[in-house]
């Protein structure tokens, strides 16, 4: 984030100790973490970006295997953490998902996603563009 406090988000359900739906801040200027609520949907493999006024957006990933006891569920959903209110919501849907895809912030102000794998774990040669 701009203030040099860290995002850290997601999980894979593995570890009950972290949950695939927390969210934890953590302050490199006291070492610290502090809890950020929970994300709305389950992901792992997912991107995320600071956006030009200073909030967080997380992108695609993957719903943890272990929660639907298969592989190749992409996240359409996207969710914005807003350091302000310490609260996530609800972002612009991702058509198609993207599971590990590149995340790049752009001059304009504007978010490119590109690439990543699809459902079947195979490159995918796609691209959104959210403003």
């Amino acid at each position: 984030m701009p203030d040099g406090r860290v995002v850290i988000s997601g999980g894979d359900g593995n570890d009950p100790a972290a949950p695939p739906l927390g969210t934890e801040i953590f302050d490199p200027a006291s070492g610290q973490f502090s809890s950020a609520g929970d994300l709305q949907a389950p992901r792992d493999s997912h991107s995320a970006v600071t956006l030009t006024d200073g909030r967080v957006m997380v992108i695609g990933g993957e719903v943890p295997p272990e929660l639907v006891g298969r592989v190749g569920v992409g996240v359409s959903a996207t969710e914005i953490f807003d350091p302000a209110t310490g609260r996530w919501s609800a972002g612009p849907a991702l058509r198609p998902a993207f599971d590990t895809a590149t995340v790049t912030m752009l001059s304009n102000g504007k978010v490119l996603v590109f690439g990543g794998q699809d459902a079947a774990g195979s490159p995918q040669a796609a691209a959104a563009l959210f403003e």
